[in-house]
């Protein structure tokens, strides 16, 4: 997860009413919950994947290497309502680990959690541990969530509550016909390229849709509670498939690559080049040549 912009509004007192989303497949679902309102103010969570060009351009700053992928003047304009950290690292190089620690607080060599499982509610001793969500509900906020926050399914299942809330799932969505590059395992999510389909037809376009509706409709008005609204998109998640507007941005030719370090590993320990070993990703060899 690597930006996260947050705006506090004043609240005014009022009544809040659920709301239903048909067009995407999936409606507004309640949680079990409750807190007085503890604070009169809202926020608002974007959680993107493996994405690390956000707001490049504030205090002339940009990531080495990636100054021929162009402009993000929403991402900018975003980032300048709320925080934006430049110095930032991932406690953990995969969805679920990560994910765990920034929503629980604790370090993968504190959970022990370095895979896509366990969920930590499975293990015994994070089983009842307070995630963020729970802590604005615990101080009177109503939860919303929508897309990729904690990984893959976590946190939806019936029975869950770590939202009141729940929007549209992650996900692809729409696939070509047929895997477009073969790669040494041939996972159905090692993929990438463009071919005929529209925006519309994406995961992360029903979760941003969801989202604004809820923050233009029932979340514009007076509040009987603040909120917190995490909203998560899925790409640029492997399978990379893009539509072909924004494949034609960006011509091989102009797009300078990063700077691959040869010795990147040498102050780590062995055993964690091999930790992720038989997850489906090629291996920079086979991209290379």
């Amino acid at each position: 997860m690597n930006g996260v912009a947050r705006q506090q509004i004043a609240a005014d007192d009022g009544a809040h009413q659920p709301h239903q989303r048909r067009d995407v497949g999936v409606g507004l679902r309640r949680r079990s919950g409750g807190g007085s309102c503890a604070a009169a103010r809202q926020s608002f969570g974007v959680a993107d994947q493996d994405l690390r060009r956000i707001a490049r351009r504030r205090h002339e700053r940009q990531p080495v290497g990636e100054a021929a992928l162009g402009a993000d003047e929403k991402g900018d304009r975003l980032a300048a309502r709320g925080t934006t950290f430049f110095n930032a690292h991932t406690q953990a190089p995969l969805c679920n680990p990560s994910r765990t620690s920034l929503l629980i607080g604790r370090r993968p060599s504190s959970t022990g959690i370095y895979g896509l499982a366990p969920w930590f509610r499975e293990v015994e001793t994070l089983k009842d541990i307070e995630s963020l969500p729970q802590f604005f509900a615990r101080h009177g906020y109503a939860t919303y969530s929508t897309g990729k926050i904690f990984h893959g399914g976590y946190g939806r299942a019936d029975g869950d509550t770590e939202f009141h809330f729940l929007g549209p799932r992650a996900g692809v969505r729409v696939r070509p016909e047929q895997k477009m590059v073969e790669t040494p395992q041939n996972h159905r999510l090692m993929d990438w390229g463009t071919f005929p389909h529209k925006d519309e037809d994406k995961g992360d376009w029903a979760v941003a849709s969801w989202a604004v509706e809820q923050l233009e409709g029932p979340l514009s008005g007076p509040q009987e509670k603040p909120f917190f609204l995490a909203a998560g998109f899925f790409l640029p998640h492997v399978p990379c498939y893009v539509t072909q507007q924004w494949y034609d941005m960006y011509p091989p030719d102009s797009v300078t690559l990063p700077t691959i370090r040869r010795d990147d590993r040498e102050d780590t320990p062995r055993f964690s080049w091999y930790l992720h070993w038989k997850l489906p990703e090629p291996r920079l060899k086979f991209v290379e040549e």
